[in-house]
């Protein structure tokens, strides 16, 4: 934990070298600080505890100084705090329930749990004729359908409601970023950073993945990377012209988010829906390295920067710091109900095998049935290239043996567009891959998002 006057080290891999880099210590002027994945608020030599209001919204601070999320019992009422740490004033949806809380937060109970004695609190205990469990009556986290089907429908509206950009886009800094001389990097608003960071995380709900967090010495470095990209117009990872008139301190500190990056033209959200697309990545479908990023569960924290024009998502090599559990595979778009803006129909889809549950090969088929019609894609592999091509519609089946981020064995295939004129996937599709040591099975719930 870095409070007052402590000082901590991280270690990253960079490059395949290890690079040690120090934290400052704390400013005396009050500012967002981070320790690992935890937020807290730092006051002079301080920090926050308790509530505590921050550009116009309420946080709550546990006794170490904390961010809070979630659901939160203070004195005698329950109060709400998003994933970004913000309170909840008015309704709330979680899980197809409805919450009220009035102007201060608290929550105002309602008839649903009116007659239970335990009604204020979120976990409660009741017994059955086979034993005692232990339910979610907010629905927070708590399925209600079967998990070996996916997320529901209810389940996801829910928490894109609770993850949904909601800041502003006209006016996103709080210091503006200039990419002439003199060079400055700017400074994004925490809002807007939290919004793109709940945009990966709701994605990665999707994929079934862990959250990860804002780390703000990574974005530091993706401002400083998206700057330094903006002035040379061009996008470029490993070898950066390096402007005239930028400082070489600017320059290398640039170049360091560059180079272990996902970057785009556009704004952040933009940016983040096109490398989860990874439709600009069209190059023979050999790879969707964007997109396997943003979804790896051995990435535990990113950094965000933007001039508006020109975006970065910064992350580490790897995030040793975090245990990941690593999925038996993650896919793309995911089993169960899946928001359908959320895919273009160029876009390729994925399954990145776990390397220690797969063994894959060239024996390998994809089949895909909409289940509306049965209709039936059956995909293989076939040609010197690697591919398998109609010379009408548009389907594809490739791997690729190397992957991005921690997995290998990446599984890619596309099914043709039969009607053109349908420009979003709807309803159900099963999946299944065959050839593998054990087949793979899912099915998909496009759906509207609105």
């Amino acid at each position: 934990m870095i409070k007052k006057k402590i000082m901590k080290f991280a270690m990253l891999i960079v490059a395949g070298g290890v690079l040690t880099c120090t934290l400052s210590p704390i400013k005396a002027n009050a500012a967002w600080m981070q320790s690992g994945h935890k937020w807290w608020y730092s006051e002079g030599d301080s920090w926050a505890v308790g509530w505590k209001k921050v550009d116009g919204k309420w946080y709550y601070f546990d006794e170490q100084g904390y961010m809070k999320t979630g659901w939160l019992f203070d004195g005698s009422n329950w109060y709400y705090l998003r994933f970004s740490g913000e309170m909840i004033t008015g309704h709330l949806t979680l899980n197809g329930k409805g919450f009220d809380f009035d102007g201060s937060g608290k929550w105002i109970e309602n008839s649903d749990y009116s007659n239970n004695s335990n009604s204020i609190n979120p976990k409660i205990t009741f017994n059955t004729s086979s034993s005692t469990q232990t339910t979610n009556v907010f629905g927070d986290q708590v399925a209600d359908s079967n998990t070996d089907e996916g997320h529901s429908i209810s389940e996801v509206v829910d928490k894109w409601n609770e993850l949904k950009p909601s800041f502003s886009e006209n006016n996103i800094f709080d210091e503006s970023p200039s990419v002439k001389v003199p060079y400055k990097a700017g400074k994004v608003k925490r809002g807007y950073l939290n919004d793109t960071l709940n945009y990966v995380n709701f994605a990665r709900y999707l994929a079934n993945v862990e959250p990860i967090s804002l780390d703000s010495e990574l974005t530091d470095q993706a401002q400083h990377g998206a700057v330094l990209t903006a002035a040379n117009d061009v996008l470029e990872h490993t070898n950066p012209k390096h402007p005239s008139g930028m400082s070489n301190d600017f320059y290398e500190l640039g170049k360091a988010s560059t180079s272990s990056s996902n970057l785009s033209g556009g704004n952040l959200l933009g940016s983040v829906q096109l490398c989860l697309n990874d439709d600009a990545n069209l190059m023979g479908y050999e790879n969707i390295g964007h997109r396997e990023w943003l979804l790896d569960p051995k990435v535990g924290k990113m950094g965000f920067g933007t001039t508006s024009d020109y975006s970065v998502q910064n992350l580490p090599f790897y995030d040793f710091e975090k245990n990941a559990d690593e999925p038996d595979y993650i896919s793309w778009p995911s089993q169960g109900a899946f928001p359908n803006k959320l895919i273009s129909r160029q876009a390729v889809w994925s399954i990145d095998l776990n390397k220690d549950v797969y063994d894959i090969n060239d024996d390998v088929k994809v089949r895909v049935t909409r289940l509306s019609d049965n209709k039936k894609w059956n995909l293989k592999n076939v040609g010197e290239d690697g591919l398998s091509r109609e010379s009408t519609g548009f389907e594809v089946l490739s791997y690729n043996p190397y992957g991005y981020g921690s997995k290998s064995n990446t599984i890619l295939f596309h099914i043709s567009n039969d009607d053109l004129a349908v420009q979003q996937y709807l309803g159900k599709y099963k999946v299944e891959v065959l050839g593998l040591n054990e087949d793979i099975e899912y099915t998909i719930n496009f759906f509207t998002l609105e």
